[in-house]
């Protein structure tokens, strides 16, 4: 994932809901360091520093709710593509 998919990405916040730019920053870097290497190790180490305990996970394949299944899912993605 580049860093401009990596912040659209993470621009995006519920309605109602706003980030400043200095947090933005800080969630984008994250976001895009978890996924430029879908490893397990890098998956738990940072899974929890970009999604809450109940994130909601969407990505047209599949539909995850909460922390550790989208851990789960990722540690399988990452397994899948390596």
């Amino acid at each position: 994932m580049n860093d401009t998919t990596a912040r659209s990405t993470a621009k995006r916040m519920p309605e109602g809901h706003t980030i400043d730019d200095a947090d933005f920053e800080k969630l984008a870097g994250r976001f895009a360091e978890l996924f430029s290497s879908l490893t397990e190790e890098g998956i738990a180490d940072q899974v929890r520093d970009v999604y809450a305990a109940d994130a909601y996970l969407y990505d047209t394949l599949k539909e995850v709710r909460g922390v550790d299944s989208i851990c789960d899912y990722l540690t399988e993605s990452g397994e899948a593509v390596s």
